[in-house]
């Protein structure tokens, strides 16, 4: 079966349901139904259903978002880290079944990028990473699971340990030849820097930002869990179109487009 629109001289074409069929080796239709008088809803949904489509109540949403957490600045900081080879420095490359010492170096790295996004406690932390009380996507991208204060403090021994080899390769990869390092103290920010940062646009007409003020407007873009109507027990991932400014950020970092 079918819908076809026939025309109808000056009148609106008339809607029909129609089928198929050989007669004598010839392909014939006939008219089942004249839907001429159906809302065009209606007919769009009939059309789905002979399509094989499923049809969603008027009442029912066919999309809904479960859960939204902030992402796009654990994308900025987390993308950096890795580009920079923090997490290789850290520790070794994780195994298809890590092993204990992948997992803390990747608590360690969520440690560091909390304290760039939203410095905090370690219970904090524990609670910002673990998947039922999360306050943004980090523990996801890391893949974490549940985390607790006590595997904080004992990847932070881990660290420790770790500690002398990972300056000796900072020092290595940053220092040469007897290379001077000085602690320079913040500078105050004048009136007018202040200013640009608050009311200053760049050559592209986008508003400037200071880090943590870019910080605060990434968080802004979402990682949204979601579920369809026919298959609410197949929820999936999406991440909301980032603003130009926040793709302008993003492709500053060398980060990939948001699918």
């Amino acid at each position: 079966m079918y819908i076809e629109a026939v025309p109808n001289r000056d009148s609106p074409p008339a809607i029909l349901l129609r089928e198929s069929y050989r007669e004598a080796g010839k392909v014939k239709k006939r008219t089942l139904l004249n839907l001429s008088d159906w809302p065009h809803e209606r007919i769009a949904g009939f059309k789905a259903l002979l399509k094989g489509g499923t049809v969603i109540p008027q009442d029912q949403e066919a999309i809904t978002i479960i859960r939204s957490l902030p992402h796009g600045h654990v994308e900025a900081a987390l993308g950096t880290a890795r580009k920079i080879g923090l997490d290789r420095l850290l520790g070794p490359k994780p195994a298809p079944a890590p092993a204990a010492g992948n997992r803390c170096r990747d608590l360690i790295l969520a440690l560091v990028v909390s304290r760039i996004l939203d410095p905090g406690s370690k219970l904090a932390a524990a609670r910002a990473l673990s998947p039922d009380t999360a306050t943004s996507s980090l523990g996801e991208q890391l893949d974490l699971g549940m985390v607790d204060e006590d595997e904080l403090y004992s990847a932070l021994d881990w660290l420790a340990v770790r500690q002398p080899a990972i300056e000796a390769a900072l020092a290595k990869r940053h220092l040469s030849g007897g290379t001077l390092v000085r602690i320079v103290a913040k500078a105050e920010r004048s009136p007018a820097a202040v200013t640009k940062q608050t009311t200053g646009r760049t050559e592209d007409g986008l508003p400037v930002h200071s880090f943590r003020t870019l910080l605060e407007d990434l968080a802004t873009l979402t990682r949204n869990t979601l579920v369809t109507a026919i298959a609410p027990e197949q929820p999936f991932t999406l991440t909301a179109r980032p603003t130009p400014i926040q793709q302008k950020a993003r492709d500053l970092l060398g980060l990939s487009r948001t699918q």
